[in-house]
Parts: structure tokens; C-alpha cells; sequence
């Protein structure tokens, strides 16, 4: 037994609402060069979900940046709350040979608390869908969701030339990369069987409002634009496992490019997901079937039987947090300053350092007055060039990328990370976390 997936495409350019049969048609091909047939069903383990509840990124979208702006205190208070919340996620199933089956006692929810439920599941799913939709050929390297990756773009529509920042309600809610370097859009619903029709025809206009996708200087059309959603009923009479459905639409006639600095929302995820998971309460060992593995340190996910292998990296990629807080801060100014003739680019640049500096707080030692002086140098450089430009902000985050290195300093740890983590790997029921932790199941009882 296992979870039952299905996979469709819109028989009509927009459906609207009816029965949902009627407005979509199966196929069982993904349109990309993914050999052989999609997956009629597929194996959702409790250590993949407990990772997509931890890294995915739900939640209140406009305040997962702000993790960085917290006191260690406050990062470790959101671990604890992150994994509880994982845990009261999971424990409102059973994990049985693949398939999740709501509890009985679910159905004694009120219909808030279900619907909250619906929706952190669907963002959960999504992740899962994803995997099955583009096979191990093309499996997903890079699941950006857009509380994140919305504070590292711009949009540039056909009626405004000029990037402007993002809304975040008018994105899809993940951005994937592929092993092949290909960029998916991915839109994430969930909820009854009578919600489904509606909840797929807001994904689909979510995902259709971009075409294009420009990370690098270089433009992409996305691979696949498609909606998953996660169909999760009340317990009534008997137990329904959750059964997901996938929907690939046609292109969109004329969508927006959206530009994202890849380097900076690679990294912002990282440090997002490292601060959650470094924050949750440690594992005794001793008290547990699993060995201690060099470089890392073993974690209880509040999930009883899901430990987190995590990167013990207290001191690598130090400059990492201040590069990022440097590009967020300088995003920031400029958009509240608003013209295109940057000002003062020497106050300008000291002054976002000054602001960044305190983000790093607890992830890595105060700059000193050399490391400062520095830094403010190279965004009043970048500043100076970007004077006059119609996008300051996309100029100067491509200088800044370059001068602060993200991109070598972000892949060294990823590299570094997965070559450690693969020594983690066991027989277990293990899931890989996009930051190099790795989740594994073990007997609750010794967790």
C-alpha cells in the first residue's frame, strides 16, 4: 500500500469549478524528458515529512526573514515552536506502509484548526508531489519557498520594464531546481474533496503569472508549471488516506519574468533552515540506536521517532550571514529611497553596514572596524555604478554577489555538507534535507 497520486491536465484553457473529472482529463506523462510513465501512487515516509514540516517554510511569510534579525534566544524559542509544530502535524496521522491516514479523533477538529491543518499539509505535500513529478533523472535539488525566495527577486511585467519588488501573494509558492539545472513553478493546495476544483484553479493562477524566470543573466523558461494538491477528508466512518493530484497546465500566453538572485536565496534558505534546526533540543546519543558522526550533532525534531542529523557548523562560512544581511539591507534603502540617482553613496553604504552588522548575532563574531570599512567600500562601489540605472537594486546585487563571493562561499558549504551527510545514510528510513541534514526514523521509544 501506498499513497495514491494522480496526475492531470486541464481539458479546458480555465476550468471553473464542476466536477473535477469533468474539467480535467489524467495523462501520465510530465511533457519534460523524464523516461517512462509518472507514478501511480508513492511512499510517503514520517522522515520526509517531518523535513518538508521543518524546511519547507510555512508559516507566516513575511516574518521568516526576520529570523535573522533575532537574539539566539528568540531563534532557539522558534526551534522549540517549529518542532512542535511539526509534531502535532504528525500526530494527527498514522504512517501506514506509505500512506497517511488522519486519526479518528481529527474529525473533532473545529473547522479553523482544519483548515490551518489543510494548508501547512498541502505545503508539505507540494515537496512530495514534486519529487514524483520529475523523477530521479530530474530530482529537485534546490525547493525555494517564496517566503523566501520573494526577498531575493524582482518581477518585470510587460507593462512596467522596470524589475519591481515582489508581492509576495502574487507568487507561486515554490520555485524549484532540478539536477539538470532546470526551474520548475510549483503552486501547493490542500483540503477536502469538495475544495479541490477551487483550490486548483487559484494554483493555476498563481503559477501562470510567470513565464520566465532570469537567475544568473541568464533567461529560462520553466521547465513545468504545475499545481499539487492534497486532498485530506474527516474520518467519518472509516479512515481515508491522503491522495495528492497534480495538474500541469499549458503555458501562459504572456506571464512576468521574475529575476532571482539565486546565490542570495540559496543562501537565505540555508541560514533560515540551519537556524531552526540548530535551535531544536539535542539528542542523547547514548540513549538511542544511532552512532555519533563527526561534524555532526543529532537532534529531536518533537517529532518522537524523526532524529535530524544536523551539520555541526558553528564556525564555517562566517561570512555568509553578513553578506546576506549586507543584500537585504541594501534592498531595503533603496527601495525606501526610491529614485534612480542614489545619493551620498558613501553615508548610504556605512550606514547599511552598520544596520546589517547586528543580524549576524550569534552566527558569527562582531565585524571589526577593518571588516566594516571594507564592506562599506564595496556597496559604495556598487552604489556609485548604479547610479542613474532603472534597476539600482538588480545592479547592485549583482556587484555585491560577485564582491562578496555568495556564490563560491554558499557552494562550499553545500558541497561540503552532502559529502558529510552521506555518512549518515543507513538502512534506515533517512530523508535528505536541503541543507545537509539528514532525517532518520528510529524506535520512538529509545528517541
Amino acid at each position: 500500500m501506498s499513497t495514491k497520486i494522480s496526475f492531470w491536465k486541464p481539458s479546458v484553457a480555465r476550468p471553473i469549478g464542476g466536477v473535477f473529472q469533468k474539467d480535467f482529463v489524467t495523462t501520465m506523462k510530465n511533457g519534460i524528458d523524464v523516461p517512462g510513465h509518472l507514478p501511480s501512487s508513492a511512499s510517503i515516509a514520517q522522515a520526509e515529512f517531518v523535513q518538508a514540516a521543518l524546511e519547507t517554510g510555512y508559516g507566516p511569510q513575511h516574518a521568516w526573514p526576520a529570523t535573522l534579525w533575532m537574539e539566539a534566544a528568540q531563534q532557539v524559542e522558534l526551534g522549540h515552536f517549529l518542532g512542535q509544530r511539526a509534531q502535532s502535524l504528525a500526530s494527527m496521522f498514522d504512517f501506514d506502509a506509505g500512506r497517511m491516514l488522519p486519526k479518528g479523533f481529527s474529525k473533532c477538529l473545529e473547522s479553523s484548526e482544519w483548515s490551518a491543518m489543510s494548508y501547512m499539509v498541502g505545503q508539505i505535500a507540494a515537496t512530495i508531489a514534486i519529487r514524483q513529478w520529475l523523477g530521479l533523472s530530474r530530482a529537485p535539488i534546490e525547493v525555494l519557498h517564496k517566503s523566501v525566495y520573494a526577498n531575493a527577486s524582482l518581477v518585470k511585467t510587460t507593462i512596467h520594464s522596470v524589475p519591481k519588488s515582489v508581492t509576495i501573494k502574487l507568487v507561486p509558492d515554490m520555485l524549484v531546481k532540478d539536477s539538470q539545472a532546470g526551474w520548475h513553478i510549483l503552486a501547493a493546495k490542500g483540503g477536502k474533496a469538495n475544495y479541490r476544483a477551487r483550490a486548483v484553479n487559484k494554483g493555476l493562477a498563481q503559477v501562470d503569472s510567470h513565464d520566465r524566470i532570469r537567475t544568473g543573466g541568464s533567461l529560462h523558461v520553466p521547465q513545468s508549471r504545475i499545481c499539487s494538491f492534497v486532498q485530506i477528508d474527516r474520518p467519518t466512518k472509516e479512515q481515508r488516506a491522503l491522495r495528492i493530484d497534480v495538474v500541469d497546465p499549458d503555458g501562459p500566453e504572456d506571464g512576468s519574468e521574475l529575476i532571482v538572485f539565486e546565490d542570495l536565496a540559496l543562501a537565505m534558505s540555508r541560514l533560515l533552515i540551519d537556524a531552526t534546526l540548530r535551535s531544536l533540543p539535542m539528542a542523547l546519543v547514548d540513549r538511542t540506536p544511532l552512532e555519533p558522526i563527526p561534524g555532526f550533532v543529532w537532534r529531536r525534531t518533537g517529532s518522537g521517532d524523526v532524529l535530524v542529523a544536523v551539520p555541526d557548523a558553528a564556525k564555517e562560512a562566517a561570512d555568509v550571514p553578513i553578506a546576506v544581511a549586507l543584500m537585504l539591507e541594501t534592498r531595503r534603502r533603496l527601495t525606501r529611497q526610491g529614485a534612480r540617482r542614489i545619493r551620498k553613496p558613501r553615508l548610504i553604504a556605512i550606514d547599511i553596514v552598520r544596520r546589517a552588522a547586528p543580524v549576524t548575532t550569534g552566527l558569527r563574531d562582531p565585524l571589526t572596524e577593518k571588516e566594516s570599512a571594507s564592506y562599506a567600500s564595496m556597496i559604495e562601489q556598487a552604489l556609485d555604478n548604479a547610479s542613474g540605472m532603472s534597476s539600482p537594486i538588480s545592479s547592485v546585487w549583482d556587484a555585491l554577489s560577485v564582491s562578496l563571493q555568495l556564490d563560491r562561499r554558499s557552494r562550499d558549504v553545500r558541497e561540503d555538507r552532502i559529502a558529510g551527510a552521506e555518512g549518515v545514510l543507513s538502512n534506515r528510513q533517512s530523508s535528505m534535507g536541503q541543507s545537509g541534514a539528514v532525517y532518520v526514523k528510529v524506535d520512538g521509544r529509545n528517541a
